[in-house]
């Protein structure tokens, strides 16, 4: 039985090379020579970084990251710029945004003037055969404590129902068209959890409509396109990665963006992790479609 003995410890001691000289996995990506903000306030800054897996697994040096470079692993020379971990965006609403690329944008406009002038050069490029003219962003800042009035609107879009949502989302502005079809007159009982605006020492509602009021025109005005909002909303989460935003938490979600969400996830295009917040009843409901 003695002669075993070495033979066994010979054994073990080759096991024990064989685990000693495994090498580690490489990454699927190396960041090297650059300022990698780590977010903690003990080593605030490292050189290099490995990902493996959709995780980050090193921060260091470039000899300890460069030790895992592979063959397949992509390998970005950051030449001095700073990297950070994704920003998570704690309330947004991205398909509201999105939808800047389909109805008329008055985000960049600060003064009456410039805004009349983006009204009508929307209008002359809009279709004459929509019902609705829409826009987004109108600056409430320009205007007194009871918003814009509809006489903003005069010769613009004419014979069409308008909806001019405001920058902040809880006001709109629209014209004489919208309001007969809400029903909206002199006589109208401002709608709980709303207001109906109206002209200086008159009833006749100026045009500005606030909270319940808006959200009256909100659920007759037309559907969003399932096609379009998958498109945009592409296109807005492009955009949101391309300022490292790489989370968000939807503060006001619905069965269209759920379905345009998972319409992006099927085609491997939703490239931001997102949290949900279903607004299922109150003034913000969002309905079915």
């Amino acid at each position: 039985m003695k002669p075993l003995i070495p033979i066994l410890l010979t054994s073990c001691a080759v096991l024990v090379a064989c685990e000693r000289a495994a090498p580690e996995p490489t990454a699927d990506i190396v960041l090297l020579n650059g300022g990698i903000y780590t977010v903690d306030t003990r080593r605030s800054w490292a050189e290099a970084a490995a990902i493996r897996d959709g995780r980050i697994f090193l921060v260091g040096d470039n000899a300890s990251a460069d030790a895992l470079i592979g063959p397949e692993t992509e390998v970005i020379d950051l030449d001095g710029r700073m990297a950070m971990p994704g920003i998570i965006d704690s309330h947004v609403h991205p398909l509201e945004g999105a939808y800047e690329l389909v109805y008329c944008n008055l985000w960049d406009y600060e003064s009456l003037e410039s805004l009349l002038d983006a009204l009508q050069e929307c209008d002359a490029n809009s279709d004459p055969d929509d019902a609705w003219f829409q826009a987004v962003g109108l600056d409430l800042s320009i205007f007194g404590v009871t918003g814009p009035d509809k006489s903003l609107l005069d010769g613009i879009a004419e014979g069409k129902f308008v909806f001019i949502d405001a920058s902040d989302g809880h006001a709109a502005l629209i014209n004489d068209k919208t309001l007969d079809l809400l029903g909206f007159g002199p006589d109208t009982p401002d709608p709980r959890d709303g207001v109906i605006e109206r002209r200086d020492n008159s009833r006749e509602p100026n045009g500005t409509v606030r909270e319940s009021a808006r959200h009256a025109v909100d659920v007759i005005r037309p559907r969003r396109s399932i096609d379009t909002s998958i498109d945009v909303m592409n296109q807005a989460i492009q955009k949101m990665n391309a300022f490292g935003i790489t989370g968000a938490i939807d503060t006001w979600v619905g069965e269209h963006e759920m379905r345009v969400y998972k319409a992006l996830d099927d085609a491997g295009d939703l490239n931001l992790y997102v949290l949900g917040s279903i607004i299922d009843e109150g003034v913000f409901e969002k309905h079915v479609g």
